[in-house]
């Protein structure tokens, strides 16, 4: 018997050398840890019966009176020539195991009442394929299909021919890219008519793999859906010269691409363009004030320091993370 035994059981230990345990009976141990096991009876029971058959192998979890969790494991100890000499009784304390494995269980049940639950439609399918692996009942009433017969079937199903190629094409390359993608998707229902919804499409990552992707959709506006429809039929009419999808966004191209620029630009520097831009505003308003020369300078050099750590402060604390 070494320490962790009684650690891991949380009895004392006995005043004498643990040395003087060896070769006696374990009767007055089991005297101690028996008043430990919330279910001690089948315990007691099944401890005599590993003793009574050598050959047998054990392993199981007991309930400790004080909420913990141990996992026993027990063998046959054996010399050499292979004489039975005893048994071998292992414990580990795995109630951070279990507790995880239970936060895991309610975690993923939340996650199904939610995901079933939802008005919003949602789709899970692989990233390879586009072969739906899983959707909830918003998904299927929207559709017209049956769960069934959605499983296993790839996305294009419910493919509408007025959505332009160009969309789908720039969809996957974002995906597959490890970026989200939003954008009206017109769709065809199992009975032949349609509807709109703004899908918002996410990369599904599993040990750091994308694995598929997560489609949420959600009702499009009247407003929004008449001028996608307007624009996705000049693509598909070929009338799309000097533009082009990118991550869901129609953006321009050509002498007229800098229109498009606080589209594409990052919210860090969106942020940084913002604080900046208010520094020459404020050495203008310390101007106007009274304030020249040496003070002024020394003005718009405190006003640019704060601009600079206000837009380091900010993107540490939210742009960063949401570009991660």
């Amino acid at each position: 018997v070494n320490r962790q035994f009684f650690s891991v059981w949380g009895i004392p230990l006995p005043e004498c050398p643990l040395d003087e345990l060896l070769l006696t009976p374990d009767a007055a141990i089991l005297q101690r840890v028996l008043p430990q096991v919330a279910a001690p009876e089948p315990f007691l029971e099944q401890v005599q019966r590993l003793y009574a058959n050598p050959e047998l192998e054990d392993s199981c979890e007991i309930a400790l009176i004080d909420g913990r969790t141990l996992k026993r494991h027990s063998s046959a100890l054996r010399s050499d020539d292979g004489k039975h000499l005893g048994r071998v009784w292992y414990f580990r304390d795995v109630s951070d195991v279990i507790l995880s494995q239970h936060a895991r269980e309610d975690s993923e049940k939340r996650y199904r009442i939610a995901f079933q639950t939802t008005q919003d439609a949602i789709a899970i399918t692989t990233l390879a394929t586009g072969t739906y692996v899983e959707v909830n009942q918003a998904f299927v009433d929207m559709s017209g299909y049956a769960r069934e017969e959605l499983i296993g079937q790839p996305h294009w199903i419910l493919r509408h021919p007025d959505m332009p190629a160009q969309a789908f094409a720039d969809m996957w390359a974002t995906l597959k890219s490890g970026e989200p993608w939003t954008a009206l998707v017109k769709n065809r229902r199992k009975n032949g008519d349609h509807y709109w919804v703004r899908a918002n499409a996410v990369p599904v990552v599993r040990g750091g793999r994308q694995v598929g992707y997560m489609s949420v959709r959600t009702k499009a506006s009247r407003e929004e859906v008449a001028a996608a429809e307007k624009l996705y039929g000049e693509f598909r009419n070929g009338d799309f010269k000097g533009r082009r999808f990118h991550k869901g966004l129609i953006l321009r191209t050509g002498a007229l691409a800098w229109t498009s620029l606080m589209q594409t630009m990052p919210v860090r520097w969106r942020v940084r363009t913002a604080l900046l831009s208010l520094v020459p505003a404020m050495v203008a308003g310390a101007w106007a004030m009274g304030l020249t020369g040496g003070a002024l300078g020394g003005f718009a050099a405190i006003a640019a320091a704060a601009s600079l750590l206000a837009s380091w402060w900010l993107q540490r604390q939210i742009s960063r993370p949401l570009e991660q």
